[in-house]
This record gives C-alpha cells, structure tokens and sequence, in this order.
C-alpha cells in the first residue's frame, strides 16, 4: 500500500489504485441562480398564504396560554423569602422585609424593575407559596415608570387604556 499526501491529509491506497481528486466550484451564474430560484421559491410560498394584519389596539391577538407578560404579587402569601430575587438571572427584583406576627416575614419593599425585564419566568418558578405570578398582559409600561413597586405588584393588571 502506498501513502498518498495531497493538501496535507495522509490517505492509505491500494496497490494499484488511481485517485482521481474531483473537486468542483460552482460558477458565479450557477451561484446566481441558485441564490434567485431559492428566493423566488421562498416568494412564491408566501404569496399564496393568508395574510394576517392585526389592527392593534381594535383588534387583540390571541395568546397563547402559558404566556408570560406582567407580574402580579399576592402580598397574602409571600413571605420575602427572596427566592424569586435569588433566582432572576439579570438581578432586578429588590426586597426588603420586615417580621409579622402571622408570617415569618412580610415584604416592605418589593421592586421589580421592568426595563431589564427578560419575562423569563424563573421568580415564578422559584417563588415556593406561589406568590409572584405572570399574566398574560403584555402592555407592561406607563411611559414614566420602570419600576413596578409593591402597590402596582398587588394590583391585578389590566390591560393599558390610552388616558388621552
């Protein structure tokens, strides 16, 4: 057997064996067309489907049931334990507590900041009384505040109404 080196890769042949390296290069008008049939087939699919125009705020879309949009805390169950804090990925929930005669502790302050907000659904998950919920509202912001604190967390969100 003889070794054959060719474009530093060490290949094993046969005795008697002729390797033919047979590499082709598309043409640039191969390329082309390529490039334009494939846009037009991604077109023309398109073309002939539904078209799907939302005239929003009229007309709302339909969410799908495990959506997550705004958080709602039920100040009846928490009780600060951080968990929900300790489990946000980018840090924006901020508590601090107090203790209460029928808990072990009671959220004085309960700060979510909204802006950096990846509605990821780790507080959720992490909260151990169900506490902290996310509901399906997805108009999140008044254009002057960021910070959602603990009296716009306990009320249950609606949707957004234009105050004009």
């Amino acid at each position: 057997m003889a070794l054959l080196e060719e474009k530093n890769e060490n290949i094993i042949v046969p005795e008697g064996v002729k390797i033919k390296n047979v590499e082709r290069n598309p043409s640039f008008l191969e390329k082309l067309y390529a490039g334009v049939l494939g846009g037009l087939k991604v077109t023309s699919e398109h073309i002939f489907q539904k078209k799907v125009t939302i005239r929003y705020p009229e007309e709302r879309k339909e969410l799908p049931k495990d959506y997550r949009g705004r958080h709602y805390l039920d100040i009846e169950k928490c009780v600060a334990c951080e968990f929900c804090a300790a489990a946000c990925p980018v840090d924006i929930i901020f508590i601090v507590s107090q203790p209460h005669p029928e808990k072990v502790r009671h959220p004085v302050v309960f700060n979510i900041d909204i802006l950096k907000c990846i509605f990821c659904g780790y507080c959720v998950e992490a909260c151990p009384t169900g506490a902290l919920q996310m509901t399906d509202v997805y108009e999140v912001f008044a254009p002057e505040r960021f910070i959602l604190t603990i009296d716009e967390l306990t009320k249950k969100p609606e949707l957004f109404e234009d105050q004009s």
